[in-house]
């Protein structure tokens, strides 16, 4: 279960607003934005913002350009981690190894360059990070729960919001990046004991994407609610929109439930393997080469597996592609709900395809923190052959 990390209530009379400053790890912004972000002024028109006020930090980590991840406790609230291993999310290891022609060594440089440049691994590209495996190093003195030194953990956290310093960057497979550094946890982060039973590079890779399984059972449960109300014997339909980890995860999930019988699973990828890879395993009912980007391939692929043309329950994007969003709005029916789990969503597309599509719905964002998540997926992996063998495969 996801714990997270507790300290001592010192009962002193410093004020709260300062409790909450080293709480959240604001003491460790430097820099709130890059020196050429453009911001919108008051007129039409936008200013570039050529010089900032960092005097007094405006920010938490993760919205920061730059933080101190000086390899040290710089508050006694603070845990520090060595850390052997990053996996990026989908989103920015494609990134990189487009950028870079997947040239390993490039990749591996590039890695170290962003950490020096923001203090942590927070793809300035695609704003998006991954998260990171390592052993406790250090515990300040004011951590409560019982952690202790030499013990491995994950953080339940996206790598955008840690402070990080690298000493190498050893190798880059797949999304995986070899590492020796230091990394700097607060109180507010949750984390993931790693358990014995399960190989740590699966565990890593499956503890990345965790967050939407959590996240589709609870819709799903408020479907399956809403039928019954409603004393509807149809199918729920579910869209699934890519065939990675995050949709395996999700179809393996679905099928693991009480509710497998009552849901119709759809799904659709860009990538002919990945399509293969999804059939073999058998988790949806329909599985289907299709870009996600064509509006019109989409609404013909809907309306032939659904025998309707008013659209599927749940969509779930899961892609690491850009423009998809108005797809995955034009797949929902009305009052439906779309999940967007994807770091490559631009989410004023998506808001602004409502109004072109002309469809009321519930548009999600797919969070990273869900209550319960580690557990859920390696209880999954534990009961599911099939599915700790494909995350196997993906490393």
């Amino acid at each position: 279960m996801s714990q997270r990390i507790e300290v001592h209530d010192t009962k002193r009379s410093t004020a709260r607003v300062n409790d909450m400053f080293y709480h959240y790890g604001v003491h460790r912004v430097l820099q709130v934005c890059s020196p050429n972000t453009l911001i919108s002024s008051t007129q039409d028109n936008l200013i570039e913002r050529k010089s900032l006020d960092n005097s007094v930090p405006k920010c938490l980590p993760q919205a920061a350009w730059k933080v101190d991840s000086t390899p040290k406790l710089l508050h006694q609230s603070e845990i520090l981690i060595d850390v052997n291993q990053l996996c990026l999310d989908s989103t920015s290891a494609t990134c990189l190894r487009v950028k870079f022609h997947d040239n390993e060594k490039e990749i591996c440089q590039e890695i170290m360059n962003i950490v020096n440049m923001r203090g942590k691994m927070h793809n300035p590209y695609t704003s998006s990070g991954g998260v990171l495996i390592g052993t406790i190093k250090e515990i300040g003195s004011l951590i409560e729960k019982p952690l202790k030194i030499g013990v491995d953990i994950t953080p339940l956290i996206s790598l955008t919001c840690i402070p990080l310093q690298l000493e190498s960057v050893d190798s880059f497979d797949g999304e995986i990046a070899k590492v020796h550094g230091t990394a700097v946890l607060f109180p507010s982060y949750r984390y993931c004991l790693i358990p014995s039973d399960i190989p740590r590079d699966i565990v890593m890779t499956a503890l990345d994407i965790s967050s939407i399984v959590p996240q589709v059972q609870r819709e799903i449960s408020c479907l399956v609610d809403q039928n019954k109300k409603s004393e509807k014997k149809e199918l729920i339909h579910v869209y699934i929109v890519g065939c990675g980890k995050s949709g395996i995860a999700v179809m393996a999930a679905i099928r693991a439930s009480i509710y497998s019988k009552q849901i119709k699973i759809i799904t659709t990828d860009i990538s002919q393997k990945r399509v293969e890879d999804c059939r073999n395993l058998g988790y949806a009912d329909v599985c289907e080469k299709l870009d996600g980007q064509d509006v019109v391939a989409t609404l013909t692929f809907i309306q032939e597996h659904t025998l309707s043309t008013s659209g599927v329950d749940l969509v779930v994007n899961t892609t690491n592609a850009i423009l998809t969003e108005t797809a995955s709005i034009i797949a929902a029916r009305d009052y439906g709900i779309v999940i967007l789990f994807s770091m490559a969503t631009q989410f004023d597309r998506a808001a602004l395809a409502t109004d072109a599509v002309g469809k009321d719905v519930q548009v999600k964002i797919g969070v990273g923190i869900a209550d319960d998540q580690d557990t859920i997926i390696l209880d999954l992996l534990r009961k599911d052959e099939k599915l700790r063998m494909y995350f196997a495969s993906r490393i």
